[in-house]
């Protein structure tokens, strides 16, 4: 209280402005450190390492330090320690000495402020226990300001070192919750909307095929399959699925499996038991018990090891898995819905995809269409995401010049809805009056690239294909179905073969046997 008062007496020798600052100051640092405590989805998912650097880079921000160095200590007689001091010697230095060692040992209570002499001057360093004790570790801050620490910043450092003891706890006691608890993790992954358009934006035949077939298997529980290029909103048709399900009131959780290692894919998905591999300090659940009762969204799905689509296979025909290193046979009540740019087919007659899971996956298929066979909805779209980000920079732009909307008509969009979206974006931001112009030069460049690349990209694949079916029919003269038919060498079905040969219009008379 003594402490207090003399930091409340500060304050009235300020002139108002900068009280009024410092406390508007204040109040964000107090917000930020206790939102770490009091926001339990921030730390769901994480490793205590990865706790204690955000912690650390908080702190940065917050006390404009050149340093800070924070130690945790466990009941296994380990630590847990993140540091931000690599550009500053002298207090890397002092870290990696035994005084700070020694002065955690001795338990001190109270804050301790020291000098540290340093190429750029003295170096203030003051050290802040964690618990009553120091027990449970300590906070260190290095700034070069002589004032350092002023009342204000030692209390907060005090504020701060309960604070990280109390989230660090927090996070311990969230891994032995029940799941109903850790589902907030997965509210807060679902797709960003901010990063894509929060509607189904159109009105042509083709988006419109698409909005009945979701409105027709949304209220089941169906596996859906949505194929369709990058860029085309694969995850939002994913969203609508579910918002309009009987699993609404359950979280979306969404898995990308071309972001995540091959190693690690399994825990993501299915969870991990203490000890499992290396760095499995603690139980942990995967995202199928996370979205229990909800939706699970598996995008990228033709990037899965052989692996994992055996142990998701086992998923959607036993609607159950185990945890890796577990034993324990874990029910899975969710829905999935899954997702891909590549040809699954393709993937199949290469022995990259699993055919049985193929099958499970292509329960429900919806092909979501390239934004250049709906160019009608490019005008609607246009104009969505002009004003928006129009809105966002505080600008008034209420034409579209007819020259842009007839260069965005006719160009090919090999990224289709999402690289539409960055288009406008960036010129919005260079645009400075009421029309909205987009650079001609630059989109027509783009265009020549584009088409040419992915043209030839697409003329090389089918020439690769033909070969090879040719191969395997001139090898069996002609047969395609049996155990010495051209569809077994090739390791597909007959039908996928046969249709196959049809697209390629490839004459598989010709090389029957006289």
């Amino acid at each position: 209280m003594r402490t207090l008062a003399r930091g409340l007496y500060a304050y009235k020798s300020m002139s108002n402005e900068n009280v009024a600052e410092e406390n508007r100051q204040l109040r964000q640092i107090i917000r930020d450190l206790v939102a770490l405590a009091n926001v339990p989805a921030v730390w769901m998912g994480r490793e205590p390492q990865k706790i204690a650097e955000s912690f650390v880079d908080l702190l940065m921000r917050a006390l404009r330090l050149d340093g800070a160095y924070l130690r945790l200590n466990r009941q296994d007689e380990k630590f847990i320690q993140a540091s931000r001091a690599s550009e500053i010697p002298a207090f890397a230095e002092w870290l990696k000495s035994q005084q700070n060692h020694a002065w955690a040992a001795v338990g001190q209570s109270e804050q301790q402020r020291i000098e540290i002499p340093s190429d750029n001057g003295t170096l203030y360093v003051v050290v802040t226990p964690i618990g009553i004790l120091a027990e449970a570790g300590f906070i260190a801050t290095a700034v070069f300001r002589p004032e350092y620490p002023n009342e204000t910043e030692a209390l907060l450092l005090s504020l701060a070192a309960n604070q990280a003891l109390i989230s660090f706890q927090t996070s311990a006691l969230l891994n032995e919750r029940s799941r109903t608890e850790q589902v907030m993790v997965a509210l807060g992954e679902e797709i960003d909307q901010a990063s894509m358009f929060e509607e189904i934006i159109g009105s042509s035949p083709a988006i419109q095929h698409v909005i009945s077939r979701v409105a027709k298997v949304a209220r089941t529980d169906t596996t859906v399959l949505i194929l369709g290029e990058t860029g085309t909103g694969k995850e939002l048709i994913a969203r609508a699925i579910h918002r309009r399900s009987q699993r609404s009131g359950y979280p979306l959780v969404k898995v990308n499996c071309a972001a995540i290692p091959p190693s690690l894919i399994a825990s993501e998905l299915f969870g991990h038991e203490r000890g499992a591999f290396t760095g499995a300090l603690q139980r942990r659940l995967g995202r199928f018990e996370l979205a229990k009762g909800g939706t699970i969204f598996l995008d990228e799905i033709g990037e899965l090891t052989p692996e994992t689509q055996i142990a998701l296979l086992r998923v959607l025909q036993d609607r159950e898995f185990e945890r890796v290193g577990g034993t324990v046979v874990l029910l899975a009540d969710v829905r999935v819905i899954a997702a891909t740019n590549r040809d699954l087919e393709a993937a199949i007659a290469t022995g990259a995809f699993r055919l049985d899971l193929f099958y499970r996956l292509n329960v429900f298929p919806i092909e979501v269409p390239p934004l250049r066979e709906r160019t009608e909805d490019i005008p609607t779209l246009v104009e969505y995401f002009v004003q928006r980000y129009a809105s966002k920079l505080g600008k008034k732009i209420t034409i579209v010049s007819r020259e842009t909307l007839k260069l965005l008509q006719t160009y090919h969009w090999p990224g289709n809805i999402r690289e539409l979206q960055n288009v406008i974006e960036r010129s919005v931001i260079l645009c400075e009056g009421k029309v909205f112009r987009v650079d001609e030069s630059w989109m027509l460049s783009r265009s020549s690239r584009g088409s040419l690349s992915s043209e030839t990209l697409s003329k090389r694949l089918r020439s690769q294909e033909r070969e090879i079916i040719e191969e395997a029919l001139a090898k069996s003269k002609g047969r395609i179905a049996g155990a010495s038919g051209a569809a077994a060498k090739l390791g597909i079905p007959p039908s996928t073969l046969d249709s196959r040969i049809k697209n390629l219009k490839i004459n598989k008379n010709r090389f029957k046997a006289d």
